[in-house]
């Protein structure tokens, strides 16, 4: 699809989509993000003359889709790559997140003039982020049930792929979930009409459907029969009828269920030894002598019986390590020998399972563990089996990255292991690019059977996804430096932009190059192409490093920082010595000093973009701050470019609180302003505190401001009256007297109680002191306030209360 298309699109878009939205959501209308960071509202959209059209189609023209958002007027978006890629519907069915955005844009109005900053960030609540399915729990008929890392935030319309035992993908309904849930519970869109059998795969992960119903048979058994015959079924070995009421006293006994068949085994086979009388140990351990004579391991297999974990694999093993046994040792010196076999041929199998990194190695390490005794729970240090254990849990998430086969079963997997390692030295420190996953995948996948695994831990799957990320960043750098600055050959300027918008993208941190150092004037890109077809090329092969991508990356923005110092050199200096009192630092021909230092503002080379002409004089009264601002210094040219953009930012919201004439324009200006005192107050009373501020603008003894330190006093105060006033209702007591309850809810503020007469005062106070809860001691409200608009809203009840 064509980009006058896709404004097409938006233009059919924005003129369908007039209904406000009922939630909290960004302002409408198309955000501009790369080096553009441009907010065209659907107003400025509809209505702006032809020069901002034009200005405005050629920003969209060079923009990296994905950097550029549409938002509706009901709060629904999307960027463009998206609509393009899965139709408007789809696309603005998902909700915003915060990363779809930049946290600043230059907000255009619709004659071109910019009306100071946003950030559409501070409008959506924290996402989430993406579901890492940590374990299955349970499959049943109705749905499965997983153990994920705990939310950070709400999550709506929750998914996973589940596939049944022959490799068929079974729908489930999307769920929404909370902040701090752990478990997740999905049902199947069409439930199972019989209980699921065999190997099923939720996220990537295997769970043994047969397994699990054996389990849960016997978990679930509270008498002796249904015990035993549970035991049966589930091919439990060395099972006693004689010893049948000790299982299930002893399992009545547990606190916790059975977490596997392996667990139960070791259970059977412990009270198998407890029931056993001091003459029938002394009696086995003599049989196992014996046995140990004849060196049969049929017969060794045999006498071992009586002993718990007996792994069959392992008889040569036992009957080495048994071989000195004597009549004389006792039945727990003989268990103590089996389980020393048992952890050194676990031990052995775990490393070779590292090793080999294949599933069938792991499987064979996972039994060996399961024959491993439990840890002494007197014990703390005691931690072998629940040390294999963890190994083998990384183990079979390092397993299931390597074994993906879609894009998204790669990034459930791979978060699952980043949320298990939890070490960031080790996996999760590199940026993790959705787009470069099919990439990841390739580079970490398993190898066919007999051929060696070059992927065996986690470090290693880090390492494959740095390798890649700097594969791509070495091919992006290569785009920019192959640029042509060849007479009848150039590359297009608009080509150029676009090579170092993506460039940019995939540079994890701004300090080492930031696209908002790239200015989008003609004279200017074809500045910065004459210095980056000087740069050399990368031969990306294996030997290409992290260190040579770090030198490229510094490269193009040392070449960038060059051309930008030479272009804003002179303009940037003719701020730094502007004086006031002195005209032979004006421009020729200006005279007046307010329109002299706008016109140094307005220099083409600086490209600011957000200078006002009618705010001149605001300007010229902070000389000194510009002139500060605009001193290069120790810094770059790009830096002090940014200081001057942000201070002509700032005093454009000072000059729109000023000319305010709603409480609405105050706030928008205040949040633009980032005041800590304003950005301090709950949302719920931010409105009151700009009403109060738009009421001391609208006083005729108003004295216009000058600076942003001029609001931030103003605000300072208001905002300290009002955490006086809640305070002052927060120390309200039961015994508090009604006169001091009337003095309290004056503070407020608010006209419906500040307006009555004295005596429909103290009537309100007393109903609504008669409606505070306390605490146990009556010494502090059990709810203490957190707004005035909670206040005012039980000022109101106890009004309706009269």
């Amino acid at each position: 699809m064509n980009k006058k298309l896709v404004l097409s699109v938006l233009s059919t878009a924005v003129v369908a989509s007039m209904a406000s939205s009922a939630f909290a959501a960004p302002k409408d209308g198309v955000y501009l993000g790369g080096s553009h960071l441009k907010l065209y509202s659907v107003d400025t959209l509809l209505n702006m003359n032809s020069e901002t059209k034009e200005a405005y189609k050629t920003a969209f023209a060079t923009s990296d889709f994905k950097q550029v958002v549409f938002v509706n007027l009901d709060g629904t978006g999307a960027t463009i790559d998206e609509i393009l890629t899965k139709g408007f519907k789809e696309a603005t069915s998902e909700p915003l997140k915060k990363s779809d955005f930049a946290d600043s844009y230059t907000v255009v109005n619709p004659d071109g003039t910019e009306a100071g900053t946003y950030n559409p960030q501070d409008e959506i609540e924290e996402e989430a982020g993406e579901l890492v399915v940590e374990g299955v729990t349970s499959i049943s008929k109705a749905g499965v049930t997983v153990a994920i890392t705990k939310l950070a935030a709400d999550l709506e319309g929750a998914t996973i792929e589940v596939k049944d035992n022959n490799g068929n993908v079974v729908e489930v309904k999307p769920l929404n979930l909370v902040v701090n849930e752990t478990v997740a519970t999905f049902e199947f869109k069409t439930a199972l009409t019989a209980d699921p059998t065999g190997v099923w795969t939720v996220a990537g992960i295997s769970f043994d459907a047969d397994a699990y119903a054996k389990l849960e048979k016997i978990n679930a058994a509270n008498a002796e029969l249904a015990l035993y015959n549970a035991l049966t079924e589930a091919g439990i070995a060395n099972l006693k009828v004689e010893n049948a009421p000790a299982y299930i006293a002893e399992k009545l006994d547990k606190t916790e269920a059975f977490k596997s068949l392996e667990e139960v085994q070791a259970f059977v086979d412990k009270v198998n030894a407890d029931q056993a009388s001091d003459a029938e140990k002394a009696a086995q351990v003599e049989a196992l002598v014996k046995a140990l004579e004849t060196t049969s391991q049929v017969a060794i297999l045999n006498a071992l019986a009586p002993w718990a974990q007996v792994n069959p694999e392992y008889i040569s093993d036992y009957a080495s390590d048994l071989a000195a046994v004597t009549v004389t040792d006792t039945f727990d010196d003989v268990q103590d020998i089996i389980n020393t076999t048992n952890i050194t041929n676990a031990g052995t199998l775990l490393n070779d399972a590292f090793t080999e990194s294949k599933r069938e190695a792991y499987n064979k390490a996972v039994t060996a563990v399961s024959f491993v005794r439990a840890d002494d729970p007197e014990d703390p240090d005691d931690k072998v089996k629940a040390d294999m254990q963890e190994a083998l849990e990384v183990l079979n998430l390092l397993l299931n990255v390597k074994e993906a086969s879609t894009a998204a079963q790669f990034a459930n997997a791979y978060n699952a292991l980043v949320a298990k390692v939890n070490d960031k030295t080790i996996i999760g420190d590199e940026v993790f690019y959705t787009d470069l996953r099919p990439q990841y995948m390739e580079a970490t996948k398993a190898q066919p059977a007999g051929v060696p695994e070059t992927v065996t831990t986690p470090e290693d799957i880090e390492d494959a996804i740095v390798a890649v990320n700097t594969k791509k960043r070495a091919e992006l750098y290569n785009a920019v430096a192959e640029v042509s600055d060849t007479a009848g050959s150039e590359t297009k300027t608009a080509d150029v932009l676009k090579k170092l918008q993506d460039f940019a993208a995939y540079v994890p941190n701004k300090a080492d190059f930031d696209i908002s150092t790239v200015s989008t004037t003609d004279d200017r890109l074809k500045a910065y192409r004459t210095a980056l077809a000087a740069l050399p090329s990368l031969t990306i092969d294996s030997s290409l490093t992290e260190g040579d991508v770090a030198t490229a990356i510094a490269d193009v923005k040392n070449a960038i920082d060059t051309v930008n110092g030479t272009a804003v050199g002179t303009p940037l200096g003719n701020i730094e010595n502007f004086d006031s009192s002195d005209a032979t630092t004006f421009p020729n021909g200006v005279t007046d000093p307010a329109q002299a230092l706008l016109t140094y503002l307005k220099h083409k080379e600086l490209a600011l973009g957000n200078v006002v002409d009618a705010n001149a004089e605001l300007y010229l009264a902070n000389e000194a701050d510009f002139k500060a601002a605009a001193t290069v210094g120790a810094g770059t040219a790009a830096d002090a470019i940014k200081a001057v953009k942000a201070l002509v930012a700032d005093l454009n919201q000072v000059a729109i609180i000023n000319k305010a004439k709603s409480a609405t324009e105050v706030h928008d200006a205040l949040m633009a302003l980032a005041l800590p005192d304003y950005l301090n107050v709950t949302s719920a009373d931010r409105l009151t505190v700009a009403e109060s501020l738009l009421e001391v603008v609208q006083d005729d003894a108003f004295v216009e401001y000058e600076s942003k330190a001029d609001v931030a006093a103003d605000v300072a105060t208001i905002t300290a009256d009002r955490a006086a006033a809640i305070a002052a209702v927060n120390a309200l007591l039961p015994d508090t007297d009604i006169t001091d309850v009337i003095d309290a809810l004056d503070l407020v503020g608010y006209k419906a109680f500040s307006d009555m007469s004295a005596a429909d005062k103290a009537l309100v106070a007393e109903k609504f002191a008669e409606a505070l809860e306390f605490n146990a001691d009556g010494t502090a409200l059990k709810s203490p306030y957190r707004s005035l608009a909670a206040i005012k809203a039980h000022i109101d009840a106890a009004i309706a209360a009269q």
